[in-house]
C-alpha cells in the first residue's frame, strides 16, 4: 500500500532527507498522516538494520529525563475489539512495547519504526503524532543504576509480521486485548495510554 513517496530517503538518510520522511505524501487518496514503515525499510534497512552499524544518541529533555521513542502496535479484531502487541524485555522478561534511544539522523516516528522491526519483527503504518508519553527507570547494565527515561509513543497500525528479525531469539511477543495489555505492563502511565487509545486510529 502506497502512503507517500518519502522523497530523498533512498539517496541519503542524512541532512536534507529526514524532514521529508513522513511529510512528503501524495495527493487525493493517499493518507497525509501515516508513515509506512515498510516503504521506509525498503530504503534504509540495508543501511541501518541489516548491517547493525548502530550509533545511539543519548539525549535529555527539559526535565532532565533521557529521551526514548516507542511504537505501540495495534489491530482491530471482530470489528470493534482493539488488541495490542507486547514484547518481553531482554533482561527482566517483563511485558513492554518496542522502544529505544534516538538514532542520529532519524526523527521519533522513524526511530520507533526501526525499533519495532528490530525487537518485534513488525512493520506497519506509523502515525507521526504521538499519543502521549510515559516514564520509567532504564537499567543500564550490571552494577549500573536505573536512569530516568521519558518514552514518546507513536501508534502503529496495519501491522505485518516478518519471518525473521534481529532480536527474534531474545524476546517473546504476544497480542493482548486492550484491557489485558494494560494489566500486563508495569508502567501506570503506559497502561493509561493503552486503555485510552481511540479505536478510530487503529
Amino acid at each position: 500500500m502506497f502512503y507517500g513517496h518519502l522523497k530523498g530517503l533512498g539517496a541519503s538518510r542524512h541532512a536534507g532527507s529526514r524532514t521529508s520522511i513522513w511529510w512528503a505524501f501524495g495527493e487525493s487518496q493517499t493518507p497525509s498522516n501515516c508513515l509506512s514503515s515498510d516503504l521506509a525499510f525498503e530504503s534504509i534497512s540495508r543501511v541501518r538494520v541489516l548491517n547493525n552499524a548502530r550509533s545511539l544518541k543519548f539525549v535529555r529533555n527539559e526535565c532532565g529525563l533521557y529521551v526514548q521513542y516507542a511504537a505501540l502496535p495495534m489491530r482491530v479484531v471482530n470489528g470493534d475489539e482493539l488488541e495490542i502487541l507486547l514484547i518481553t524485555s531482554r533482561r527482566t522478561r517483563r511485558w513492554v512495547i518496542p522502544k529505544g534511544w534516538p538514532i542520529p539522523d532519524m526523527d521519533g516516528p522513524l526511530t520507533a519504526a526501526v525499533e519495532a522491526y528490530e525487537e518485534a519483527g513488525i512493520k506497519g503504518d506509523l502515525l507521526p503524532q504521538p499519543i502521549g508519553s510515559y516514564r520509567y527507570g532504564k537499567h543500564m547494565g550490571a552494577g549500573g543504576d536505573d536512569v530516568p527515561c521519558e518514552v514518546t509513543v507513536f501508534p502503529m497500525r496495519s501491522v505485518t509480521q516478518s519471518k525473521d528479525w534481529p532480536e527474534r531469539s531474545k524476546r517473546r511477543l504476544q497480542w493482548f486485548a486492550r484491557t489485558q495489555a494494560a494489566s500486563q505492563v508495569e508502567e501506570e502511565e503506559l497502561a493509561d495510554l493503552i486503555v485510552n487509545i481511540p479505536i478510530s486510529i487503529a
